[in-house]
């Protein structure tokens, strides 16, 4: 997992960290096919690193500041899963 090599590594909080499709589904406890179709949504900020894909912790947190329903954005409140999956990234 990047994310678990990057906090090995004592990366700042200021630092890029990425998070793979398995760190995001051990963090939240989503299934994978939740967390895939958020990676291939194409407002996720995600990138092609190799094989795999990725998301920068920042662009995560800022991608769920937006709550996103009916295509319109709203502010992201308490309870909503990717409120509670920036609370779980911003530890």
């Amino acid at each position: 997992m990047i994310a678990q090599r990057n906090m090995e590594r004592g990366v700042a909080a200021n630092e890029a960290i990425f998070f793979t499709v398995e760190d995001i589904m051990a963090k939240t406890g989503w299934g994978e096919k939740a967390v895939l179709n958020m990676f291939n949504d194409p407002d996720f900020p995600s990138l092609g690193y190799g094989k795999h894909k990725v998301v920068e912790n920042h662009a995560l947190i800022e991608f769920c500041s937006v709550r996103r329903s009916n295509g319109k954005p709203e502010k992201s409140m308490e309870g909503d899963l990717c409120y509670e999956l920036k609370k779980r990234v911003s530890k």
